[in-house]
């Protein structure tokens, strides 16, 4: 498996189509395409096997006062290759790219439903948090 960072138009394609797929829904905004390829603070890569992508996660750095941290923003793998160990080979490959900066953590927000990417965080060594809620607004509204 190759896992290449996203940095085209051509591949945001790819990464709309997937998502389409894994969450039977249309999440990217392509007017924000040109801005999310020059944010340095979010990486989005695809996951390949034989040439054919598979996979996706994307991840975010953060450095406040308290903390430097990178969260796991985004992950899915096409429902034709799950259970074969790609996110979990995605996550540890999110792990090492961003062990050079020394993050504090690495933290990942997962719907309750959602109990095979709860599997794979926790068999890539992350353990759920039982101290924090989520708190959050719409700021459109």
């Amino acid at each position: 498996m190759k896992i290449n960072k996203v940095t085209s138009i051509e591949q945001l394609e790819i990464l709309k189509n997937m998502l389409k797929i894994c969450f039977d829904e249309e999440i990217i905004d392509k007017s924000k395409w040109d801005k999310l390829l020059k944010n340095q603070q979010y990486s989005i890569w695809i996951a390949y096997l034989d040439e054919k992508p598979v996979g996706f996660i994307g991840m975010m750095s953060v450095c406040t006062l308290q903390y430097e941290a990178f969260w796991v923003d985004l992950i899915g793998v096409l429902p034709e290759y799950r259970n074969r160990g790609i996110a979990r080979k995605m996550i540890e490959f999110g792990k090492k790219s961003v062990k050079k900066s020394n993050p504090d953590f690495i933290s990942a927000l997962i719907a309750d439903e959602n109990i095979s990417s709860q599997k794979a965080f926790q068999n890539s060594k992350f353990e759920k948090d039982k101290k924090f809620h989520l708190f959050f607004s719409d700021c459109n509204s």
